[in-house]
């Protein structure tokens, strides 16, 4: 079993991160769906833990995350759970024409609520994306609607529009179907991600 202190920190954390955020009403919907479901799930032990190579970026955006004061708490938190979590490639249906040519290696996925989560749960969808540094995710789209809670530096693009940078604690929303993709510049991307049912 999980440390159920760990998680349980890591919990009020991220959830004090979102809703301290300037939401939109929808993605407040969104973040408000994901942890009022919280209630009835439970900390479980079937993740296996597993990285890939574009976790070695993990540790340095961890640092650089830490030094903002509003992001201590919760980079303190999800350090004490990331070895716990199995990080997984995306498998999303995407257009591959849009991916930077080190996208494969260069990126990493890990469900931290739902199935595969440390917090089991068929509803519920919350995990973290890390981009290495000069890594463009692809343009792609889902039917839920998804906040992202940033912790880094990076780039997103919504609907073909000019790239932006949320910045540290910024907040995103992609209403369900949009196209969106992510980038890293020169240091890595790690940003919590938050999934509609």
């Amino acid at each position: 079993m999980h440390d159920v202190y760990a998680v349980s920190r890591f919990i009020r954390a991220v959830q004090a991160a979102f809703e301290s955020s300037a939401l939109v009403e929808r993605s407040a919907a969104v973040v408000s769906s994901v942890f009022s479901d919280l209630q009835s799930s439970r900390i479980q032990s079937s993740a296996r833990p597993e990285m890939l190579p574009a976790c070695v970026y993990l540790s340095s955006a961890l640092v650089t995350a830490s030094r903002q004061l509003m992001l201590w708490e919760l980079v303190e938190s999800f350090q004490a759970i990331a070895g716990n979590l199995e990080w997984y490639r995306s498998r999303m249906q995407s257009n591959p024409k849009t991916a930077s040519a080190n996208f494969i290696d260069g990126h990493a996925n890990a469900a931290i609520f739902g199935p595969g989560g440390l917090v089991h749960s068929d509803q519920l969808r919350l995990g973290v994306s890390l981009l290495a540094p000069h890594v463009r995710h692809p343009d792609h789209s889902h039917s839920p609607d998804e906040v992202y809670l940033m912790i880094s530096e990076g780039q997103f693009r919504q609907s073909g529009g000019d790239w932006f940078r949320p910045g540290f604690g910024g907040v995103l929303y992609n209403e369900s179907n949009i196209v969106h993709a992510m980038r890293s510049g020169p240091g890595p991307l790690l940003a919590f991600w938050a999934l509609g049912s």
